[in-house]
């Protein structure tokens, strides 16, 4: 991937908290300490740089990845998949055309 255009440019952008591993870890806990957009304005409140995001519903996500995969001009977006309990439980990035 030609990252050229960038040229000395570097940003470090804060993404979401990870849990500590821990052997006795339960698999139903969340893979982040806290929901991802929790951890975004938490990042923002304490002036870090962070990445900008949406929250939509998960009947939208089929057609949200859809548009992703036909847009061109940017790598794609990352989904975080949440459950009732708002517990992070997947994570997929969804490519787009890079042209």
């Amino acid at each position: 991937m030609d990252l050229s255009y960038l040229g000395n440019k570097c940003e470090l952008n804060l993404i979401t908290f990870t849990s500590p591993f821990s052997e006795s870890s339960n698999d139903s806990e969340s893979l982040c300490a806290i929901s991802p957009d929790v951890a975004l304005e938490f990042g923002r409140s304490v002036g870090l740089a962070t990445v900008d995001y949406d929250v939509i519903e998960a009947d939208e996500a089929e057609r949200r990845m859809e548009k992703i995969r036909k847009d061109y001009g940017y790598e794609g977006e990352v989904f975080y998949f949440l459950d009732s309990r708002l517990d992070f439980f997947k994570l997929k990035f969804i490519r787009s055309l890079i042209l």
